[in-house]
């Protein structure tokens, strides 16, 4: 296929969509339309991009390597992104649809007794599931591995900004859109991943092999994310995230790695004054670490087989140590998979 005989079909699949945003709507039999639609538009891509299938199990954006002028190859991932997120939206919409007509006294809690709307017994929950009430989120991660694919570089510089930010803007346009023409609340989620970010990576690296900064880290970074690997500073990091959060509207977070800073606490106040001025959502992510074995209070390492160790004794046993790190917005004590697991361990400071 030559390069205009492929933007000929990518104007047809902008077209289907375009149809198929139209049947965005709570009625059962518009969810089966739009649904065909991004089948068949998933079909012709399929055979555009010589092979790479959208139609995942994953769900997620393909990894994509195609010999194409540059810009041709950013309308192929922006046709990609969209089929992606209408398959999506048909999940969401049938989930959507299951709830009408569901009573109040399923939950009496929620629903008859304030913690969302005090409703009748035997009342249905409807009138809560539309008009502007109810939201849908959209969740997304792997920026950052995208950005690469197509650019060469992080979101950090351009031209790597430039064109997260547009990814960014379509997808929350396309949200905006369905919004207004159903009354649901659609919007993007910035997911922490704690689980897709190993599983999406390792169904890629199987399909495709091993891609540098992209399949063979073993993990997918979460959401818009700088890569945690990258040398970067707190404030330059919440800088540039900040533009993404303010597209990221169903949930989002960025956060920066420390070391233990007991005894500077100037640090803190003055990078917590900067998240106060510059950004929605910010953390810090701290270790909290503590040795069962011999009482050792440091940071527990990932050693190079992966297995967390007490830098002191060397105890391995993860019932006899105490593990805490940020992994899904909250600080929490756990074992994670091999994928969070090495993202973890490849994770900077920031200060």
């Amino acid at each position: 296929m030559n390069n205009q005989e492929a933007l000929d079909t990518l104007n047809d699949i902008r077209k289907m969509m375009e149809k198929s945003s139209r049947f965005v709507s709570l009625n059962g039999a518009s969810a089966i339309v739009i649904g065909l639609y991004s089948c068949l538009a998933a079909i012709i891509a399929y055979y555009i991009l010589g092979g790479i299938s959208p139609l995942s199990e994953t769900s997620s954006i393909p990894i994509l390597q195609i010999n194409t002028p540059g810009r041709l190859r950013i309308l192929l991932i922006f046709a990609a992104i969209l089929i992606g997120i209408c398959l999506l939206t048909v999940i969401l919409m049938c989930r959507h649809k299951a709830l009408e007509g569901v009573v109040s006294d399923v939950s009496p809690i929620h629903w008859q007794y304030g913690a969302i709307a005090r409703l009748k017994k035997g009342e249905t929950i409807d009138k809560y599931l539309h008009n502007g009430y109810s939201t849908m989120s959209l969740g997304y991660i792997g920026l950052y591995e995208m950005t690469y694919l197509m650019k060469g570089c992080s979101q950090t510089v351009e031209p790597g900004k430039e064109f997260a930010l547009r990814v960014m803007d379509y997808m929350k346009d396309r949200c905006a859109k369905w919004k207004e023409e159903t009354g649901i609340a659609f919007s993007l989620y910035g997911t922490p991943a704690e689980t897709l970010c190993y599983r999406f990576a390792r169904i890629d690296r199987e399909k495709y092999g091993d891609i540098s900064n992209v399949t063979d880290k073993g993990y997918y970074t979460n959401s818009y994310h700088v890569d945690v690997r990258e040398k970067i500073d707190a404030f330059t990091k919440f800088k540039i995230e900040s533009e993404f959060q303010n597209k990221s509207l169903g949930g989002a977070i960025s956060y920066v790695e420390v070391p233990n800073l007991t005894n500077n606490v100037e640090a803190i106040e003055e990078v917590i004054r900067f998240i106060y001025d510059n950004i929605q959502y910010g953390e810090f992510n701290t270790k909290s670490d503590y040795c069962q074995v011999c009482g050792y209070d440091g940071e527990i390492m990932i050693n190079d087989n992966m297995e967390w160790e007490c830098p002191q004794c060397h105890n391995k046993d993860h019932a006899k140590m105490n593990v805490t790190r940020r992994t899904c917005g909250y600080l929490g004590e756990n074992f994670w998979n091999a994928g969070k697991t090495k993202e973890i361990k490849a994770r900077v400071l920031h200060l």
